[in-house]
């Protein structure tokens, strides 16, 4: 993500704005997080590490559930209609029945 000069100074230090470009997860909106650094190294490990907090933020436990229905909203503009209510027929009958039941078979 990009690191941009500014025109000030403190200390002796160059004043950077650290802009970071995420997509929100639970709306998927695009946005943006902006933080200010003096120093270029600073500045680098203040983008490292708001990279790192928004990866842990956006990498948390997913159910399988949520993972169908937004695999479901992102296919529906995707593909045309009858491939997507032949692949979700398909899920629907033959996928989501393990993941819904527990197995009753012991191994």
């Amino acid at each position: 993500m990009p690191i941009y000069k500014a025109d000030e100074k403190k200390d002796g230090l160059q004043k950077y704005n650290v802009r970071v470009n995420y997509l929100e997860k639970s709306t998927g909106k695009a946005k943006q997080l902006t933080r200010v650094a003096y120093g270029l190294e600073q500045a680098k490990e203040l983008e490292m590490k708001l990279n790192y907090e928004l990866k842990e933020n956006q990498t948390g436990n997913i159910s399988f559930m949520e993972l169908y229905e937004e695999y479901a909203r992102s296919q529906k503009h995707e593909v045309r209609e009858t491939t997507y209510e032949r692949t979700f027929r398909n899920i629907d009958t033959y996928i989501l029945p393990t993941f819904k039941e527990p197995s009753t078979k012991s191994l």
